[in-house]
């Protein structure tokens, strides 16, 4: 999955991003306990250059898995 937010405030972890990743955290546990859609991870970006990184290492990883 891949999200982008919009407007955020530059180098600031707010009290709501703690819990959208909090909340993220809760998805892909529950996710990969149902077992059915595969093995989901999770990753935050905190600036675009990161995503392609990100998307890399996921792809890593899948095909060590």
């Amino acid at each position: 999955m891949v999200r982008k937010s919009l407007g955020r405030s530059k180098g600031q972890d707010t009290e709501q991003d703690q819990v959208k990743r909090r909340y993220l955290d809760e998805w892909t546990q529950a996710v990969n306990a149902h077992g059915a859609f595969g093995r989901w991870r999770q990753a935050v970006a905190k600036n675009p250059g990161e995503i392609r990184d990100i998307l890399l290492q996921a792809a890593g990883a899948a095909t060590t898995a």
